[in-house]
């Protein structure tokens, strides 16, 4: 709440008609946004949650990965829903000092529920193999896809490029050639 209460007001705010009386206060489209952003923190928590124990991790250990995913699952909904709204704030050049101020005081709580042994001990956690922390950080990489969209395209283009060349291997094709003209037309093809 703070994070947003401390959000500058977009420039134009007073110059905008009101909202009709009769008119919902949440849109049908701003609904079904903010559900899909909490399946996939939903979804993101859970493969936290079923993937820990499945590697092996105890109890304790998956307990402590699946609070750190949540955490930064939240985080990662403030940071989407705020940059959502920023594209107009950034032409005005404000920020929002809260947000950092929040952000650090998140970052420190959450390494000292994990990280101090007298916290752990009050949650219940157990400090999870040292790899095991970045689990929760690619659960909310995935919360945070949808900033994606304020990428430049070219950038999005070499990304997608660097991905498929690691996909293609070009070795195959004098091997489907020495074995059946017929298989090395179809590699090539596909």
């Amino acid at each position: 709440a703070l994070v947003f209460e401390a959000e500058p007001e977009e420039p134009d705010l007073m110059a905008r008609p009101p909202r009709p009386a009769a008119a919902p206060l949440f849109s049908p489209a701003a609904m079904l946004w903010s559900l899909m952003q909490g399946a996939v923190a939903l979804a993101a928590v859970a493969a936290v949650y079923v993937l820990a124990p499945a590697s092996g991790l105890d109890e304790a250990q998956t307990r402590a990965l699946a609070f750190a995913a949540l955490v930064l699952a939240i985080v990662a909904l403030i940071l989407v829903n705020r940059l959502r709204a920023a594209a107009l704030l950034r032409a005005s050049g404000e920020g929002n000092r809260m947000l950092g101020l929040v952000l650090a005081g998140v970052a420190v709580m959450l390494a000292g529920v994990i990280g101090v042994p007298g916290l752990r001990g009050l949650f219940g956690f157990a400090l999870p193999p040292l790899p095991w922390l970045g689990l929760p950080l690619a659960a909310a990489a995935l919360v945070l896809t949808p900033l994606i969209q304020f990428l430049p395209k070219a950038t999005l283009a070499a990304t997608i490029i660097v991905a498929v060349l690691g996909l293609v291997d070009l070795s195959v094709l004098p091997r489907s050639w020495r074995y059946s003209r017929a298989d090395f037309a179809a590699v090539a093809a596909t």
